[in-house]
């Protein structure tokens, strides 16, 4: 159990060990990553010699292949998968369309910004604005108002709650 150089690369407590390396190099050989053509070299005469080494090609390449065949065989339908890439496609697309609107945006500082009136942000704040406007409107009549009544004798005789006893 304590065994340094056992067959599965995980096991070894220093990844640096060789035999690590040389299963490194046997995952890159299988998915044509190596372009130096020693390493290759010397991967396919550690096939031929080592069976520990050809087993674990022969392992890791079947494994490479189901992997590719179940992909297709997945248990969604075709429209379902076609729906999603192609939504997949068009968030991209938006996506870094808004990128390059920003970019734009940015690296033109010179133009005027103009006001974006589809922007809800920018209702918002209007809408704000318009509502406190006419707020302090009506907080300003009916000061004057109440300024004109108690003012004037005939208009404070005729307080709103004394018209309507009289007439109800």
């Amino acid at each position: 159990m304590s065994d340094t150089n056992t067959s599965n690369p995980r096991d070894n407590l220093r990844s640096n060990t060789p035999e690590v390396q040389k299963y490194e190099l046997l995952t890159a050989y299988i998915d044509n990553e190596l372009r130096d053509s020693k390493e290759i070299q010397e991967i396919e005469a550690g096939i031929k010699k080592d069976p520990d080494l050809h087993n674990r090609y022969l392992f890791e390449k079947l494994t490479k292949q189901r992997l590719r065949s179940s992909k297709n065989n997945s248990g969604a339908p075709q429209y379902l998968r076609q729906n999603v890439e192609n939504d997949i496609a068009n968030y991209m697309k938006l996506a870094s369309a808004k990128h390059e609107r920003t970019v734009n945006q940015t690296s033109v500082s010179l133009n005027p910004k103009k006001h974006n009136y589809d922007d809800p942000k920018s209702n918002l704040k209007r809408y704000f604005m318009l509502g406190t406007a006419v707020f302090v409107l009506l907080i300003i009549s009916a000061f004057a108002i109440n300024f004109f009544i108690k003012k004037s004798p005939a208009l404070a005789s005729n307080i709103l709650v004394a018209v309507s006893r009289n007439v109800f």
